[in-house]
């Protein structure tokens, strides 16, 4: 089983190397000698940090407000994350709540597609030569990524009955956990919506792109038959994108 890298950390590591330490404090980020000055803050005082005007104050806050380790303070950090710009910052809220896990997945799962404005709007000619599944574009969906398969039975109800925006990014999280962790649920969730989305081309769209993560007989017929006799070039390419990770995916089983 491959354990998946939490998202943004080869780009952390490039930035890191080629940024002097004040341009790392404004994009949010906190060395340890700044997170021990401020180690004997009360609560209010780290409430106040975390809002500070500076962003590496403001991680700084985070940081010594995540040693707490209290569930009802998960609210209070996702409103956080809600305002949140700098880099090293959002990272570090998503760090906090990546950790709570499935006590956290419950509260994040509705703020699918509600945060920053990242998310794919339309289909796109993106990622079709990489091997990896798409890492998802929208914040929430990335930390709950890093939760693993026990938030799936929560992201299928979102599939089911959420907004479309929030069925959109919840298609992501559900693709790729299947894709690193196996198959912990079947894809029937993901062809009773393509029968309920008639003319949404994005829901279409990741749909095709989360088919990638079941080796199955239903998927592999499905997505040969959009290659054979699609009319969209993104569906088609896609479809093809995903049965060359199938037959990856089989082949390594051989």
């Amino acid at each position: 089983m491959r354990k998946n890298k939490p998202p943004g950390t080869n780009q952390k590591r490039k930035l890191l190397m080629k940024s002097t330490p004040e341009e790392l404090r404004a994009r949010g980020f906190a060395f340890e000698n700044d997170v021990e000055q401020f180690k004997n803050l009360n609560e209010s005082g780290l409430k106040a940090l975390a809002c500070d005007p500076l962003p590496w104050k403001r991680t700084v806050g985070i940081k010594l407000m995540a040693l707490k380790k209290r569930a009802a303070d998960i609210p209070w950090f996702i409103a956080i994350l809600k305002n949140e710009k700098k880099l090293y910052t959002k990272i570090a809220i998503s760090d906090v709540l990546a950790e709570w896990g499935e006590t956290a997945a419950e509260q994040l799962i509705p703020e699918l597609g509600s945060i920053g404005n990242n998310q794919h709007k339309v289909p796109a000619l993106v990622d079709l030569n990489k091997k990896s599944f798409p890492l998802p574009r929208d914040i929430v969906a990335r930390i709950l990524i890093r939760m693993g398969p026990s938030i799936l039975p929560g992201i299928i109800i979102i599939i089911k009955t959420g907004t479309p925006l929030q069925k959109s990014e919840a298609i992501d999280v559900f693709g790729h956990i299947t894709f690193y962790h196996g198959r912990a649920e079947d894809e029937s969730v993901l062809f009773e919506l393509w029968e309920q989305c008639d003319g949404d081309e994005l829901i279409k769209w990741k749909i095709i792109r989360a088919l990638q993560a079941f080796p199955t007989q239903k998927a592999c017929l499905f997505l040969k038959d959009l290659k054979s006799y699609g009319k969209n070039e993104i569906a088609v390419l896609e479809a093809q994108r995903s049965l060359a990770r199938i037959e990856e995916k089989l082949n390594s089983r051989m």
